[in-house]
């Protein structure tokens, strides 16, 4: 793990980690453990929901409610700095297919982005199978709606 700064954010550091979708891809993890896991780097067995841990999950796929849903966990809004106590720190990106679904990636050591979709493979490519550098504006294929960035640090609590 090493500390970043985000060039985004004035004063904002957080942590990326090497690429190691071995550790997701296994069979004991994989069908157990969503994107929301994969972007919060915490296995939880439970293919965790925002919210879930909180009783406050989201009532519709749609950005606000699954903002309001990740923020009961307590992630946090880009450039709302975590203090290093809060070590390791993620930087998670949340798209939204509307009324469908949505979809969480995390930013990893290289500059590029990681994602595990659902009970699938942890992966480092979107639907073109091109290397994610932006998740703004890869092929996301119906997740159309970029809701933002945020900060997850070790207080999140996930289930």
């Amino acid at each position: 793990i090493s500390t970043t700064h985000d060039d985004r954010c004035e004063r904002c550091d957080y942590e990326v980690s090497k690429f190691n979708p071995g550790f997701w891809n296994r069979p004991a993890v994989q069908p157990h453990n969503n994107c929301y896991n994969y972007a919060r780097n915490w296995r939880t067995d439970t293919f965790a929901q925002p919210g879930r841990a909180h009783g406050q999950q989201a009532s519709t796929m749609a950005c606000g409610a699954v903002t309001a849903a990740a923020m009961a966990d307590g992630l946090k809004h880009r450039c709302d700095c975590l203090p290093k106590s809060e070590f390791p720190r993620r930087l998670m990106a949340l798209v939204i297919w509307p009324g469908v679904d949505y979809h969480w990636y995390r930013h990893q050591r290289g500059g590029f982005w990681g994602h595990k979709p659902g009970q699938t493979a942890a992966r480092n490519v979107d639907n073109s199978n091109n290397l994610i550098s932006n998740p703004e504006t890869c092929n996301r294929g119906g997740y159309t709606d970029f809701c933002g960035y945020f900060y997850a640090g070790r207080s999140v609590v996930i289930n």
